[in-house]
């Protein structure tokens, strides 16, 4: 039995099927933080979605943005709680979420 050739590669794990800006299909995530495991698990809040190839770069650029702009002992969970999840992640995508401009002249 043959089965129909597809057209696009599956999504990789953890991925959702997102479009680029010529309408491609790629890889994307949703993003989730302030969660915790322990005692009180919380699961993180969404916060936003990047592109498969943004998604490095947003998870470093959310992590530094909560080094340098927590409070004294303020963990990841409350951190979120205090600035608000929708602007946990800098608008602009992964560039402004790590501080970094294009590189192109």
């Amino acid at each position: 039995m043959r089965t129909a050739a597809r057209s696009t590669p599956p999504p990789t794990s953890g991925s959702t099927p997102s479009r680029d800006a010529e309408r491609n299909q790629v890889d994307g995530y949703e993003v989730h933080a302030g969660g915790r495991l322990g005692r009180d698990p919380v699961h993180g809040r969404r916060v936003g979605r990047v592109l498969g190839v943004e998604a490095g770069a947003a998870t470093a650029g959310i992590l530094a943005r909560y080094l340098r702009e927590r409070l004294p002992r303020e963990a990841m969970p409350e951190f979120v709680e205090r600035v608000g999840r929708d602007s946990v992640m800098p608008a602009g995508g992964a560039a402004a979420a790590t501080g970094e401009e294009d590189a192109a002249p």
